[in-house]
């Protein structure tokens, strides 16, 4: 085992392969200890299921803050150039309006500079659902149909 860690009386291990082995002793005095081997692609889903973030997910995230992120800087682009162009300085001193939004729009734009120039991906493709299988390992219910039906039924 590459990699060793204690949680408790549990033992984690992770495996020059990346299958994760969890040890726990029975307490029963005999010596027995209680022993599973996770895959990897195994370990991952458990912890999807447990509502940690996969790396497809925050990819997604990633790419909603992008977005929004980029709407912020067009709106504050927006804001400074109406406010230095058309505001009313006759009747009122705006130079410190003016200043604060020339700056909120240089922060921004600074920070949409910071992933401009990551290719964006085409799209993102979403984490697959696991199909429920009896002991046998066959799949049962309507998924064992949906699994021979094309995806533009389901789009």
């Amino acid at each position: 085992m590459s990699d060793c860690e204690r949680f408790c009386e549990l033992v984690l291990e992770v495996g020059a392969d990346g299958a994760v082995t969890l040890t726990e002793p029975d307490n029963t005095g005999n010596g027995y200890e209680a022993t599973i081997r996770l895959h990897p692609l195994q370990a991952r889903r458990i912890g999807e299921l447990a509502g940690l973030t996969s790396e497809t997910t925050a990819r997604r995230e990633l790419l909603r803050l992008q977005r929004r992120l980029s709407l912020i800087n067009h709106r504050a682009e927006q804001l400074a150039h109406w406010l230095g162009s058309y505001s009313d300085h006759e009747h009122a001193d705006l130079t410190a309006e003016v200043g604060m939004a020339g700056a909120l729009a240089d922060l921004v734009r600074e920070c949409v500079e910071d992933f401009a120039h990551e290719p964006e991906p085409e799209t993102v493709e979403p984490v697959p659902q696991p199909v429920p299988r009896d002991n046998a390992g066959t799949p049962t219910g309507q998924q064992t149909a949906d699994l021979f039906s094309t995806t533009e039924a389901h789009a």
